[in-house]
């Protein structure tokens, strides 16, 4: 069984449940017929692609995750598991290094906080009615792009920090080369990240602005004036196509995500151009999308879990909201590095074809091709 026989296979599972509950009339029908269909197609194509025993029941009981398991599954791949306990341990061994990039973040967000703050203020009680609204407009336009130029700095500069910790290579005297060779590649990352944007989500964006003319030509036909479309077509066919463009571009970002996913390592680490780096990301991503798509979600969740799970208990141990809130956002800075170290893992293991070693961690993987 092939993967495309496997998700005809599981939708099959799905439509004929739908059909017995439908004539049974039974919602517990409906949800047996349900269970044991999903169970048995994830079973058998678990057993064929020779999936380890306890995975394979797992995947099978909990279809729905296990549909997006058996997907992903590649033994030339490293495990979403794996990825996520050797990412525990590069990053266990090299916290305080890894965190110092996100201090620095967390540290420049404060003072260009404070400092706008203040000067928002000071137009308040200087400034009001319209001439109010241009400078606040033009300061606040100010404090974000200053604030977002630093931060991507910054987000550069602690991949960088990511990879040297992999590499078992992490010195605190690495951080200010690491952010002066970030502002180097700034703008060629703002060029692809804009790139990667039109190509992702180019069709919603289409869409987006179908239904914003609809909208006014509605609005104009309601006011008794002619509308701008109807020498075109009708409104509502109109409205259908935009439709249509938005439920596809909503499939077509989805997929171009995560194709895209490493295209800011292709700048850093192979000094790719902007429009090179989503080439370089599409030929590392080459037909591991759902290989992808499981070993990004599966550690992002596991991090997301620990962090819903650890906020929502100390509701009941600390004394006030305010105290709870300041862990909360301790607990996300603490975590914030993994959100790196995941994805560059990923990425080492496609790009070295399935081989993965790492001295620093105890997991050793080398993944051959199978005869």
């Amino acid at each position: 069984m092939n993967r495309n026989i496997y998700v005809l296979s599981y939708i099959a599972s799905i439509l004929i449940s739908a059909v017995i509950g439908y004539f049974t009339k039974s919602t517990w029908i409906l949800l047996l017929c349900l269970f044991a269909l999903r169970f048995a197609v994830n079973f058998y194509y678990g057993h064929k692609l020779q999936v380890n025993i306890t995975p394979k029941i797992f995947s099978s009981i909990f279809s729905s995750f296990g549909f997006l398991f058996l997907m992903g599954y590649d033994k030339k791949v490293m495990g979403a598991w794996e990825i996520f306990l050797l990412g525990i341990k590069v990053y266990k061994k090299n916290f305080w290094y890894l965190l110092s990039y996100i201090l620095i973040i967390v540290l420049i967000n404060a003072i260009l906080g404070l400092l706008f703050g203040s000067l928002f203020s000071l137009i308040n009680s200087l400034l009001s009615g319209v001439i109010n609204i241009i400078v606040h407009t033009i300061t606040f336009a100010l404090f974000f792009g200053i604030t977002m130029v630093f931060n991507i700095i910054i987000f550069l500069a602690t991949i960088m920090g990511v990879k040297e910790s992999y590499l078992e290579k992490s010195d605190f005297k690495n951080i200010i080369p690491n952010i002066k060779t970030s502002y180097k590649y700034f703008w060629r990352f703002v060029g692809a990240a804009i790139l990667k944007t039109i190509v992702a989500n180019g069709p919603v964006i289409v869409g987006i602005l179908g239904f914003i003319i609809v909208s006014l030509s509605v609005i104009w036909n309601a006011i008794g004036a002619k509308s701008l479309t109807t020498s075109l077509m009708k409104p509502n066919a109109f409205t259908i196509i935009t439709g249509t463009i938005i439920i596809y571009g909503i499939f077509h970002s989805f997929y171009f995500l995560i194709r895209l996913l490493f295209y800011v390592y292709g700048i850093l680490f192979e000094n790719k151009e902007a429009k090179e780096s989503l080439y370089y990301s599409m030929e590392v991503s080459k037909n591991k999308w759902w290989q992808i798509l499981w070993r990004v979600f599966i550690p992002a969740w596991l991090v997301a879990l620990v962090s819903v799970l650890v906020i929502f208990s100390t509701q009941y141990i600390l004394p006030s909201q305010s105290v709870v809130t300041i862990v909360a956002y301790i607990i996300q800075i603490v975590l914030w590095p993994l959100t790196f170290m995941f994805p560059y893992l990923l990425f080492e293991n496609l790009k070295s074809n399935g081989v993965i070693t790492n001295n620093s961690a105890t997991i050793k993987r080398v993944v051959t091709k199978k005869e």
